[in-house]
């Protein structure tokens, strides 16, 4: 990790300063050469410190790689980690990674987006250039480039597609019809609370409290080195505690008497005291619960995915007439037009409502 390090002088006399980073398993070393000593110890300090450093021949390529390695390494959680690796690996370095740091120009990136168009979406590309952006930025304050060119790029426009989600008759119709299913309490917990995924999965019977029908968000499963882990939320507004209705509350109470009679029966512990878990305690696979929620919807008749019950409960709610304030809460966003914009979907019974206020009103 950045922090130690070494130097050293190779058989040619040129002077080496060497640092590693990343887990053990997929340990990185970075060097940085030079003519003395004394400017070797320099090179040295400045990777201790975590900095990604670069003169006049630096590629774009080069600057990624050494950012992902001595800072994104550090600062980055290890899911987004893989996501900037992978786009700097298969679209950023194919496209810019030969261009010298210091030319980098708006047309290059916009050469890039163009290309990328052929066989990336709209929303991936701008997850791209946001990955460059960042790392430019950092750039841009070291005075390593005059300025960062992400900021003149016009990027394509991502078309907002709603998602279907469910009204009150299939909400209904979907609590039926999950009833004795071994994994009911997590689809009626994801409905009722608006969990995301990996918040649901992650979720421990420590976090539960049944008795005061509570439920605290405070730990995501997120899957690092081919292993499951506990990290932190995604934001610090992701960390909440909610209120559960009496029906999650009972779904709750007989899936922790199932899960007990399954480790009884297994002879096995829990992993992490975790609510949602395999027949052998095992942590549940995201992909996994995803195609299982496919084939239930699928057997129920709703066009829905297991996104699509976490915005049905934003959904329910402003149907209800509940405020945005309170529903933005609990999905865990940290300002009210996320939430509406994204996932509250108005019913047609509430239009047609509105519709005969103002008749009432002005008719």
């Amino acid at each position: 990790m950045p922090g130690s390090g070494s130097l050293f002088r190779r058989a040619d006399g040129l002077w080496v300063a060497q640092v590693s980073s990343g887990p053990r398993t997929a340990r990185r070393v970075t060097r940085r050469y030079a003519r003395t000593r004394r400017e070797a110890a320099a090179e040295l300090e400045k990777l201790r410190a975590g900095e990604a450093v670069a003169d006049s021949r630096t590629t774009i390529g080069d600057y990624l790689r050494s950012w992902l390695e001595l800072t994104g390494s550090r600062r980055l959680k290890a899911s987004t980690f893989e996501t900037y690796e992978i786009a700097i690996r298969r679209q950023l370095v194919p496209h810019l990674g030969s261009i010298a740091l210091a030319s980098l120009a708006p047309e290059h990136v916009e050469r890039m987006v163009a290309a990328l168009e052929r066989t990336m979406s709209a929303k991936g590309i701008r997850n791209v250039v946001s990955v460059l952006g960042r790392v430019l930025d950092v750039a841009e304050r070291r005075d390593l480039v005059k300025r960062n060119v992400v900021r003149l790029v016009e990027l394509p426009l991502v078309r907002r597609v709603e998602q279907p989600t469910l009204d009150v008759a299939a909400a209904r119709r979907v609590l039926a019809a999950v009833k004795g299913d071994r994994l009911e309490a997590l689809w009626v917990t994801t409905i009722a609370c608006g969990l995301r995924q990996a918040e649901v999965l992650g979720l421990r019977w420590q976090d539960v409290d049944l008795d005061a029908a509570t439920l605290r968000v405070e730990v995501v499963l997120d899957r690092q080195a081919g292993e499951y882990v506990l990290t932190s939320p995604k934001t610090p507004k992701s960390r909440r505690t909610l209120t559960l209705p009496p029906f999650a509350v009972t779904a709750l109470r007989e899936h922790r008497r199932r899960q007990l009679a399954e480790r009884l029966a297994a002879g096995v512990a829990t992993a992490d005291g975790l609510v949602f878990v395999s027949p052998r305690g095992r942590p549940l696979s995201a992909g996994w619960i995803s195609h299982r929620w496919a084939d239930l919807a699928d057997e129920i008749g709703v066009d829905v995915t297991f996104h699509g019950l976490r915005h049905a409960q934003s959904s329910l709610l402003v149907a209800r007439g509940v405020h945005p304030k309170v529903i933005a809460e609990r999905l865990g966003h940290a300002t009210i037009t996320e939430s509406m914009d994204r996932y509250a979907h108005v019913p047609r019974e509430s239009d047609r409502a509105a519709a005969a206020e103002l008749e009432e009103a002005l008719g």
